[in-house]
């Protein structure tokens, strides 16, 4: 068998890296809105704004991040969040070693983080994996 070509070999090495990554990042925060709630002390307060805005009709959901780190919105760089759930880590490795051997992005460009979502639902398909609070406008509690 023929030694792999450099960028083969990073991306064996990639993969595994960038999963392990994110499975360290949902044993730490958790795989529900709720577990990220009790793990961060601030986002309950947070959460009463969001939730005072989706009453009010000025939102159709937010997001709670636990580090402005890991969502830099007001960054002048060209941004792409991809969301990957706690059960599908490994597609964070697979994605991520991917775009690093196709020379999309460089490892410096890579910032791993953690957000949950609350929004309005109305029966569209959401996966059962997925950190989203459902709210149900048009349905008894």
């Amino acid at each position: 068998m023929s030694e792999p070509i450099k960028e083969d070999r990073q991306q064996l090495d990639y993969q595994p890296y960038y999963q392990k990554a994110a499975e360290n990042l949902v044993n730490t925060y958790g795989l529900t809105f709720q577990d990220l709630l009790q793990r961060n002390p601030e986002l309950p307060k947070l959460e009463l704004i969001g939730d005072k805005l989706i009453s009010a009709k000025e939102t159709t959901g937010y997001n709670l991040i636990v580090d402005p780190k890991h969502m830099d919105v007001f960054s002048e760089n060209r941004l792409l969040f991809f969301n990957i759930y706690g059960i599908d880590t490994p597609k964070a490795g697979l994605l991520i070693s991917d775009l690093l051997e196709k020379r999309r992005i460089s490892e410096r460009q890579i910032k791993l983080g953690v957000k949950a979502s609350k929004v309005i639902y109305d029966d569209w398909p959401i996966s059962p994996n997925e950190i989203v609070e459902r709210l149900y406008p048009n349905k008894p509690s």
